[in-house]
């Protein structure tokens, strides 16, 4: 998605993530208060991985995980996956 919508405008992106985050959540998401959009072409994540996934709760439970939250590179996308699953079967 970010390769192929690298050069897309804000808002045509932030309007596609969050169609998909609203049909994954059951919520309508289509227009948030505000919302902020990062590109990085090239990124490499920069957490440490002592919280691999987060659990937000409302207004629909969203888990956000993958290899820049879970500490990077293959071994943090993966414990970040593993957290991710933990996270959602105790919701």
């Amino acid at each position: 998605f970010s390769e192929q919508h690298f050069d897309a405008t804000q808002d045509d992106i932030a309007s596609k993530l969050l169609e998909a985050a609203s049909l994954l959540s059951g919520a309508d998401l289509a227009k948030p208060v505000d919302f902020f959009l990062q590109r990085w072409r090239y990124a490499l994540g920069s957490r440490d991985g002592t919280e691999p996934a987060r659990l937000v709760k409302a207004p629909a439970p969203l888990v956000l995980a993958g290899d820049a939250i879970g500490g990077g590179k293959i071994e943090g996308a993966w414990l970040s996956g593993r957290e991710a699953a933990r996270l959602v079967s105790a919701v």
